[in-house]
């Protein structure tokens, strides 16, 4: 997993040099002092090309590598704020209802880049759900509160829900998708197997009229208190 990373990384990073390069010959191409809606455009491809250079490698997931303690609350408040200042979601609305009291013993086990690719697994897949079915509500509702000896989370959107004859395998194999979809149908696998991998549970909340509400238990880490 480790080299095929790496070898991905490394593929990555030459093309985005060669598109760099591109974008520099059409912008001297047109002139420095010109500014039109092609000119504009090109900018924006170029900001999306830098993203997408700066994506991090991320470590092979194991329980133990690049693990540490990892406070929750404090760990979403700074995801969404990212996301809501880069306007990632431009047409969503993104919601908290993150206990207060968790702020200081919601302190979870994990790597905070794989908590982080799971949320972002989550949140792709409940915009694309609702972007697909034109949902005329488009919001999704981060929540956290304690369960005993576990942290809930709750990721719950308002797209179209998951079919029925879905729900008891939603995490167990891919979802097929139409030719042309987006994506290969295993971020829910995915984002289960981080989960797991962090001694933690993750299922579906009871169907409901719209949308679709996910739920991950993870173990609460003993002793735990966020330092003010």
């Amino acid at each position: 997993m480790e080299m095929i990373n790496k070898t991905w990384a490394h593929a990555i990073k030459r093309e985005v040099a060669t598109a760099l390069a591109h974008v520099s010959l059409i912008r001297s191409a047109h002139g420095e002092g010109r500014i039109t809606e092609e000119l504009k455009e090109l900018q924006g491809l170029e900001r999306t090309i830098k993203v997408i250079r700066e994506i991090p490698l991320i470590d092979p997931l194991s329980a133990e590598n690049k693990v540490s303690s990892v406070p929750i609350n404090h760990f979403l408040r700074e995801y969404l704020k990212s996301l809501r200042t880069n306007d990632h979601y431009p047409m969503v609305l993104l919601k908290e209802d993150l206990k207060k009291e968790l702020d200081v013993t919601g302190v979870v086990r994990g790597s905070p880049a794989w908590i982080k690719q799971m949320f972002e697994i989550l949140l792709d897949n409940a915009v694309e759900a609702m972007m697909t079915a034109g949902s005329s509500r488009k919001e999704i509702t981060i929540g956290t509160r304690a369960c005993g000896e576990r942290l809930e989370i709750s990721v719950g959107d308002t797209g179209p829900g998951i079919p029925q004859d879905f729900r008891d395998q939603v995490f167990q194999r891919p979802k097929e998708k139409p030719p042309g979809s987006k994506g290969a149908g295993i971020g829910l696998l995915v984002a289960a197997t981080i989960v797991r991998t962090y001694g933690g549970e993750i299922g579906l909340g009871e169907p409901e009229a719209e949308g679709t509400t996910i739920r991950i238990f993870l173990p609460i880490e003993k002793s735990a208190e966020v330092q003010p």
